[in-house]
């Protein structure tokens, strides 16, 4: 019959243009997102029902592009993000020591005063220390986002950064 009809090619996506300077990207982002998302990764650990997967999330990124990243933001990053889990680890067994300790090893009368006393501040202790733990992680998420790497208030620093100027 008629052989001219021409069958209609399927539209093509456009294809993203390179970054601009060869910045190399960092599964599929760039560096100053990629550190971002090793903080928010914390926060999202929080949410996957694994545990230890708030531990887990930033480390992983981190090893997975540490060789990559020639300038070693990713690893001041890294070493600042193992820095904090390793303080709120080291905050946490502080604040909750007492309440598991006085009443196991002493003789303590759990309906009295004082030992309700010790629960409370065990609890505000340890909602003070979620809320600080949030802000931080928000404020260094945006700080990374803007190309800063913040050094965290009252985290501990087992693992040095080394002080450079931002990215």
């Amino acid at each position: 019959m008629n052989e001219n009809i021409e069958t209609p090619t399927p539209p093509q996506l456009p294809v993203p243009p390179p970054p601009a300077g060869g910045e190399p990207l960092f599964w599929g982002m760039k560096l100053n997102i990629f550190c971002m998302m090793m903080y928010l990764s914390i926060l999202i650990g929080k949410v996957i029902p694994i545990p230890g997967a708030d531990i887990l999330l930033p480390i992983v990124l981190w090893l997975a592009n540490k060789k990559k990243d020639d300038s070693g933001i990713i690893r001041r990053h890294g070493k600042n993000i193992l820095n904090f889990i390793i303080s709120i680890l080291i905050y946490a067994i502080i604040f909750i020591a007492p309440f598991i300790y006085i009443p196991l090893f002493t003789e303590f009368d759990f309906f009295s005063f004082h030992y309700k006393l010790l629960f409370y501040a065990c609890i505000l202790l340890a909602l003070a220390l979620g809320i600080w733990a949030w802000t931080v992680l928000i404020i260094a998420a945006v700080k990374a986002g803007n190309s800063k790497v913040w050094p965290m208030p009252l985290c501990i620093r087992f693992f040095k950064t080394e002080p450079k100027k931002d990215f």
